[in-house]
C-alpha cells in the first residue's frame, strides 16, 4: 500500500511541478510577446535609424573626435541612462513650437556632435483624442552656442545637458 501511495505523491508532485513550469513559461512567452511588439513599435517610429535626420543650420559634424562622440552616444544609450535620454529629449521638445503637445515616451541618441545631441524620439501626442504616437527628431543645443572641439568641453557638456534634464 505505501508503494501505490508513495507513486500518487510522486506523481502529483511531478504534475505539481509540470503545472509551475507552465504558468512561468506562459508568463515569459508574455514578456518576450511584450517585448517583441515594443521592438517593432520602436522601429515603426524610427528609434533604431539614424538616417534621415534632418539637422539645424548650427549643427557640425564630429570631425576629429567623431570616435568620442560615438562613444558618448553609446554610453548615453544603455539601459540605466534612458530616463536621463528621456527627460533631455522632452526638455528639448518643449523647446519647439508645439512641442510642449508631445509626451516623450523613449528616446535614442542618434548622434552627438561638437554643437549638441540629436534624439530619435517616440512621442504622444496628447492634444489629440486619441494621443497618437509619433517617430520625430529631436535636437538639444549645448549652451553658449560655441561647439566643443576638445574631448573634456564635450563630455563637460553632455554631464551638465543631463544634470539640468533630469529635473524635469
Amino acid at each position: 500500500m505505501e508503494a501505490s501511495e508513495s507513486k500518487g505523491g510522486m506523481e502529483g508532485c511531478v504534475m505539481s511541478n509540470l503545472d509551475d513550469l507552465n504558468s512561468q513559461a506562459s508568463v515569459s512567452l508574455q514578456q518576450m510577446n511584450a517585448a517583441a511588439n515594443g521592438a517593432k513599435e520602436d522601429e515603426e517610429c524610427g528609434l533604431d535609424d539614424p538616417t534621415g535626420l534632418e539637422f539645424p543650420a548650427w549643427w557640425i559634424a564630429p570631425g576629429a573626435i567623431s570616435q568620442d562622440c560615438d562613444t558618448i552616444r553609446q554610453l548615453l544609450n544603455e539601459e540605466e541612462f534612458a530616463p536621463d535620454v528621456v527627460a533631455l529629449a522632452q526638455d528639448s521638445l518643449r523647446k519647439l513650437e508645439h512641442g510642449e503637445d508631445y509626451k516623450v515616451l523613449k528616446a535614442k541618441v542618434a548622434m552627438v556632435g561638437p554643437a549638441g545631441i540629436a534624439f530619435k524620439v517616440k512621442a504622444e501626442y496628447e492634444v489629440a483624442p486619441n494621443k497618437p504616437v509619433h517617430g520625430l527628431d529631436v535636437v538639444y543645443a549645448f549652451g553658449g552656442g560655441q561647439p566643443l572641439y576638445t574631448v573634456d568641453a564635450l563630455r563637460a557638456a553632455v554631464l551638465g545637458a543631463v544634470a539640468a534634464a533630469d529635473g524635469y
